[in-house]
């Protein structure tokens, strides 16, 4: 089905096979710009270096150790008889675990922004989903009825000057060869290359360590919930299992 949204032309679509030609099969064609060839190459490198089952497997004992941590914590909770709001425990495991395959290290609220780390990057999440009307009618985009530009100036300043800490103290401490490395560290390791397949700068690494960790905490929700009720169920049920997560 065709639509124009103000100015923007848009095709809903909502049969899975429809989907699949449209996103997958020639998503080329449909794609709202001609991918240039240093995108194609930082998406092929964010796949094979950062998302490769190889390296998420890598993290198995730090998700393992912390929800391990966690429920340990629930079962403390419900021994003292104490009320916990789960959804937000679980969303703070989540970032945790985040930081940890991301940045190398959890960070302290304090450390980020005075609005807490897991607040702005939930703040950053919801305007990056919401519709803006200056998008559709582009006469009203200088006006930002909705705010939503001077609040995205706002919080990209909070990132910019968090990546630039994380960055300077990765460069820092460089890891020798062997030792546990984070997404920071490969991303910094390819870029001190020079050449190669891969060409990327310190902005390429700071707009890949955004979009991977809002990723990573998105699915990290979803996974943590499930590996709980799992741990929650052994612990209840007195069997030992070897979970492999």
């Amino acid at each position: 089905m065709y639509l124009r949204l103000g100015l923007v032309p848009v095709i809903v679509v909502s049969l899975p096979k429809a989907a699949k030609q449209f996103l997958k099969t020639h998503d080329l064609v449909f794609a709202s710009r001609p991918p240039h060839e240093s995108s194609k190459n930082i998406r092929k490198m964010c796949t094979l270096e950062l998302l490769s089952n190889a390296k998420i497997n890598s993290f198995k004992s730090m998700r393992r150790e912390e929800v391990g941590l966690f429920v340990n914590f629930l079962k403390d909770a419900s021994h003292n008889c104490m009320a916990i709001d789960l959804s937000a425990k679980i969303s703070s495991l989540s970032a945790d675990m985040s930081c940890q395959m991301v940045f190398g290290k959890k960070y302290m609220d304090k450390e980020f922004d005075e609005r807490g780390f897991k607040a702005v990057i939930h703040e950053g999440m919801v305007l990056s989903a919401k519709p803006n009307i200056g998008d559709y009618v582009p006469c009203l985009a200088s006006f930002d009825l909705q705010g939503l530009m001077k609040r995205m100036k706002a919080v990209s300043k909070v990132f910019d000057a968090f990546f630039d800490k994380i960055i300077d103290e990765h460069m820092e401490s460089k890891k020798e060869e062997g030792e546990s490395q984070d997404f920071v560290d490969v991303m910094l390791g390819i870029m001190g290359l020079n050449e190669g397949e891969y060409q990327i700068n310190m902005p390429h690494i700071k707009a890949i360590i955004l979009v991977i960790n809002q990723f990573v905490v998105s699915r990290l929700q979803i996974i943590s919930i499930t590996l709980i009720t799992v741990q929650l169920f052994i612990h209840r049920s007195g069997i030992f299992i070897r979970p492999r997560f």
